[in-house]
């Protein structure tokens, strides 16, 4: 049984032409290095997480400001397989130590991995069937297979616009 991160599930019938719009990739498989990060966790359910993270984000961003150490660079949300029914979903940024951590936020260490970068193109709500298409499609074909053991990461750098046609943001799957 493929263990999603997000939920596939959708409210009716798949509609194909909808696809059009997220081409053909061949991810970039690559390892990365170890990651320190502070930021806003919770627990989420496959079948709602697009009601369940955003207000991760918002806390994480009214409170960016007191985080210590802060490196700059890329916004991180980070997804960490609990079971087949719901992930601890974290909104982070990289710092270069964990300090004195504010109140609400955790400090975490990601693991060093090898991963399959994808890319999403889009509005927001299309990123459960870019996720689709990455567990159905893009990784069979290219013999990948996940690793439940590490976190699946997305990394927001300033091709990410909120509300946006035109926004990107990459996906990183954990890989054996």
């Amino acid at each position: 049984m493929v263990k999603p991160h997000f939920s596939t599930g959708h409210s009716g019938p798949l509609n194909t032409d909808e696809f059009h719009v997220i081409p053909a990739m061949k991810p970039v498989v690559e390892d990365i290095g170890e990651m320190t990060v502070v930021g806003v966790k919770g627990r989420c359910n496959y079948a709602t997480t697009m009601e369940d993270i955003p207000p991760l984000w918002k806390k994480l961003m009214m409170n960016e400001h007191s985080i210590k150490n802060k490196v700059d660079g890329p916004a991180y949300g980070v997804h960490t397989t609990i079971d087949d029914q719901s992930c601890y979903a974290m909104a982070c940024f990289e710092v270069s130590q964990v300090e004195d951590v504010p109140d609400g936020m955790v400090g975490e260490a990601i693991p060093a991995m090898k991963v399959a970068k994808f890319t999403h193109e889009g509005r927001m709500e299309g990123l459960k069937d870019t996720y689709d298409k990455i567990m159905k499609e893009w990784m069979p074909a290219e013999g990948l297979e996940l690793d439940y053991s590490k976190p699946c990461i997305e990394m927001y750098d300033d091709r990410f616009k909120e509300d946006s046609d035109e926004s990107i943001c990459e996906i990183w799957m954990a890989v054996k």
